[in-house]
């Protein structure tokens, strides 16, 4: 299991993309395939243990905030997660859930 060190050597190397299919929910992702499959299931396993269930605009699920960002993943199953979002904080503050 990752500790929070770990946790941010893998958001340091992980690429990172721009989510550019939904710039009105400005946010970046990187994909299973991008990444040390281990270490992709690792920090998704990280997020799950070390994130809070909660609600976000729209959606309820486990947000975990590393530094500026906060990262959640599509599903609850680490083997068949395929993608990690990130959001920086301060620009999720400008959104509109109405």
């Amino acid at each position: 299991m990752l500790d929070e060190n770990q946790a941010k050597q893998f958001i340091e190397q992980a690429k990172w993309t721009f989510a550019k299919t939904m710039p009105q929910w400005p946010h970046e992702y990187t994909l299973r395939n991008q990444n040390v499959v281990s270490e992709f299931e690792e920090f998704v396993q990280y997020i799950q243990n070390a994130g809070v269930y909660c609600k976000k605009y729209f959606w309820t699920r486990t947000y975990l905030d590393v530094g500026e960002w906060y990262y959640w993943t599509m599903s609850s199953s680490v083997k068949r997660t395929t993608i990690i979002n990130r959001a920086r904080r301060d620009e999720a503050l400008h959104l509109k859930s109405d």
